[in-house]
Parts: structure tokens; C-alpha cells; sequence
């Protein structure tokens, strides 16, 4: 089985990140998922062997919970599948890619949701594509429709924003 990248939806809607990475990943390592290391903050990869995503997720939902008191969203990725995310950017190769935004969604989006963001004719270029939605940021990204929770609400299913820089690294480092 490929590589994970684990994006957890953190900091939570208070602003802190409740459960640390680099903690999370210790734990996920002597459960036996091995390589489990923890990149950036709020981001895992990891090797799980035999076991199923949904297993996987569970599993760091769980240590989670037993650890911090949390059970965050957990949203998974395989370094395949990172690399089409990445080749589905719909904005141009010179785009700053602190300012482009990738927004992983942990399930199918509402269709209702999809449909808001497909009208939506504001400053910024927003695109929902599978389960990730793209958007390239101006100049305030806190001041942005498109950040997390707003996100969240509107498509019924928690997220994980990523900026394009970050999500290239963790292509590179899933596909290792």
C-alpha cells in the first residue's frame, strides 16, 4: 500500500491546534503504522501496510481522542492521488502558490454547496473539483468566504485548507 498523507482540520474553530502532530505521529508509530512522521504542523504521512483507509482513519481518530481529548476529522490522501490533485490546479503555472489554495474535503460535497461556489462571482476564483476545492486568494485570505469553516458549512463536510507550496511537498514526500 502507498504512502498516506494525513490533513488533519486543524486549528480548530478556537484557533489552536489541540492535538500536536508530532505527538500524534509517535503514537501512530508504535501502533504500527509505520513511518508515521508528522510534516508541517497539521500533517501526517504515513506507511499503513494492510490497512484499509477507513481503518487507518479510525485508527488516528482514535489515538487522537485517547491522547488529547479530541477526535478530529481525519482526511486521507494517497501520494496518487495528490499528484492529480495537483495536476487539476486550474490556475495558472505562475500563480503564487502561497495564495492558491487547495481545501480537501473528508466526504462528497453537498451538491447544493457546489453549486453556490459554482455561481459564486466574487474577487477570488474559487473551483470545486472530485473533493477538493481550489481557490486563488487575493490579497486578505482572513477576510476570504472560502476559509474553513464558512467552507465547512456550506458543502456539509469538514476540511482541511492547504496552500499549493504544501501540497506539492507533501505529494513529493508520499510518493517516496
Amino acid at each position: 500500500m502507498a504512502r498516506l498523507a494525513v490533513l488533519l482540520p486543524f486549528p480548530d474553530r478556537s484557533g489552536r491546534i489541540p492535538v500536536p502532530a508530532a505527538g500524534l505521529a509517535a503514537r501512530l508509530d508504535a501502533l504500527g503504522l509505520a513511518a508515521a512522521r508528522a510534516y508541517q504542523g497539521n500533517n501526517l504521512l504515513l506507511d499503513p501496510g494492510e490497512r484499509p483507509e477507513r481503518e487507518v482513519a479510525a485508527l488516528v481518530a482514535d489515538t487522537a481522542l485517547a491522547g488529547w481529548g479530541v477526535r478530529p476529522a481525519v482526511i486521507l490522501r494517497r501520494g496518487e492521488e495528490l499528484r492529480n490533485i495537483l495536476a487539476r490546479v486550474p490556475f495558472p503555472p505562475d500563480a503564487s502558490p502561497s495564495r492558491v489554495s487547495i481545501t480537501f474535503l473528508a466526504g462528497d460535497p453537498d451538491p447544493a454547496g457546489v453549486r453556490t461556489l459554482e455561481t459564486y462571482r466574487g474577487p477570488e476564483p474559487v473551483c470545486v473539483s472530485g473533493r477538493e476545492v481550489y481557490v486563488l486568494y487575493g490579497e486578505d485570505v482572513a477576510r476570504s468566504p472560502f476559509t474553513n469553516l464558512p467552507l465547512e458549512r456550506l458543502l456539509g463536510t469538514p476540511v482541511a485548507a492547504r496552500t499549493l507550496h504544501s501540497v506539492r511537498a507533501l505529494a513529493v514526500l508520499a510518493n517516496a
